[in-house]
């Protein structure tokens, strides 16, 4: 599984393969047997992001008891803003970057307040709403030390400072809503705020991507220029994250100390999207069960 991976990812014998072997088949059972995987990739990193999501929250809460044998200081900063809407409708408040990056800051004994978050930075902004609110984002001390140069210190932000990255990647599963992703679902709210607007079908999106990785869409292969221009357009609305960060972070992995961007992700319907965030060079390190890495090279 592993060669057939590198053969099509850019970074070839650079690119890892961790599978964990779950004691039981739910996301509870997966991310007992991920967390210590993940534990051990960590162990040369200095500076890491971290993303949101149910997948990567139940690796958290798995991580956190490990995260005091290390014995790099670690650094861990929130890569994707508050999903605004569904922390009010379905979405654990322990599923947001900035509180996950907090859990781990506490379990690394480094929670002390200094620390950048992006609380009160909604993860998505859409298409009718920019402009203003972009730009107070932007004015957000959190935000601009993570996103944008602090002016303060003049120091370069964290996102072009970090070693790894940890995200999951949802899909848009037009018909059964509970598999979709957490910025899949963020992304559809915000975009049909009115009732009476319905500017963004799920039928449509998964039309046009695979699915999402820490909130970038993933567009599907062969699209006309109004489809290319919708996707670009509803990337754009992502706040702070974009492609280039994380192709950044691929490029230090090296197979060994460096992880690069950790894709921890499993499941049948989520194959195409891992194997197409893989084929686009967007991680470099791939957390999975066998079942899935089976499904992949089939």
């Amino acid at each position: 599984a592993r060669a057939a991976l590198q053969a099509i990812s850019p970074y070839r014998s650079r690119f890892r393969l961790e599978l964990a072997r779950p004691d039981v088949n739910e996301a509870d059972g997966f991310a007992r047997a991920a967390a210590p995987l993940v534990h051990q990739l960590l162990l040369g990193v200095t500076r890491l992001g971290i993303s949101c999501g149910t997948t990567i929250a139940a690796i958290n809460r798995e991580l956190n008891p490990l995260l005091p044998t290390l014995k790099n200081r670690l650094r861990v900063v929130p890569i994707v803003g508050e999903p605004t809407h569904l922390s009010n409708v379905d979405q654990s408040a322990e599923n947001s970057a900035t509180n996950m990056a907090e859990a781990l800051r506490a379990a690394l004994g480094t929670l002390n307040g200094a620390e950048p978050v992006l609380r009160g930075v909604a993860a998505y902004i859409p298409r009718k709403r920019r402009g203003e609110i972009m730009e107070f984002f932007h004015s957000v001390p959190g935000y601009r030390v993570i996103f944008g140069c602090d002016q303060k210190h003049a120091e370069p932000p964290e996102i072009d400072r970090l070693d790894c990255v940890i995200t999951g990647a949802g899909i848009v599963s037009s018909a059964n809503p509970k598999l979709r992703g957490t910025l899949i679902k963020e992304r559809l709210a915000q975009e049909n705020l009115q009732a009476d607007e319905q500017n963004l079908s799920p039928a449509t999106l998964e039309r046009l991507v695979y699915g999402d990785l820490a909130g970038i869409l993933i567009p599907r292969p062969k699209l006309d220029r109004s489809g290319s221009n919708l996707i670009r357009s509803l990337n754009e609305g992502l706040t702070g994250l974009r492609r280039a960060h994380l192709e950044r972070i691929c490029q230090l992995a090296d197979g060994a100390s460096s992880p690069g961007v950790i894709l921890i992700a499993y499941g049948q319907q989520k194959i195409e999207l891992i194997r197409e965030i893989i084929r686009q060079g967007l991680v470099s390190t791939l957390v999975t069960t066998p079942d899935c890495a089976r499904d992949l090279i089939a």
